[in-house]
């Protein structure tokens, strides 16, 4: 199997990841964690409802900027003509889950979303015709 190559995560708010831990790593996953931000523990002060968290990626020179919080997403995309965000998508993400991870390869973002029970859902969201697909679901495939 050809290995996908990592292309961007940006962390722009703070407790995204100190308050959602990121999932497990699974032996042969396509997409990679770098290693510096998987060390990144979980701080034991943060409260899961209070885990809201703003996330940059960039998508063939496009910027994207996500707000998660639990049960909603909201993308907004840079239109560099107006030099403003516009929002490109809102979506419920489901009532207990949260987004702990975005990546963008080749022309998607990937979301990795975790609730409280450990389960992990992947998420593929397509900006050239605004469409989501779940792509995995795991149950306790998230370390929380």
């Amino acid at each position: 199997m050809k290995k996908l190559k990592y292309i961007a995560l940006g962390l722009l708010g703070s407790g995204c990841l100190a308050c959602a831990p990121l999932p497990l790593q699974e032996e042969g996953s396509s997409l990679a964690i770098p290693r510096d931000v998987a060390r990144q523990t979980p701080s034991p002060q943060c409260e899961w409802e209070q885990a809201n968290c703003e996330l940059s990626v960039t998508v063939q020179n496009q910027p994207f900027r996500l707000y998660s919080e639990v049960g909603l997403v909201r993308m907004e995309s840079f239109d560099p003509q107006t030099q403003s965000w516009q929002i490109e998508t809102e979506r419920a993400t489901g009532e207990d889950y949260r987004v702990v991870r975005a990546a963008a390869l080749r022309e998607f973002i990937y979301l990795t979303e975790c609730d409280q029970n450990g389960n992990r859902k992947i998420q593929r969201y397509r900006p050239a015709d605004q469409s989501w697909r779940q792509l995995n679901y795991k149950s306790l495939g998230c370390q929380l």
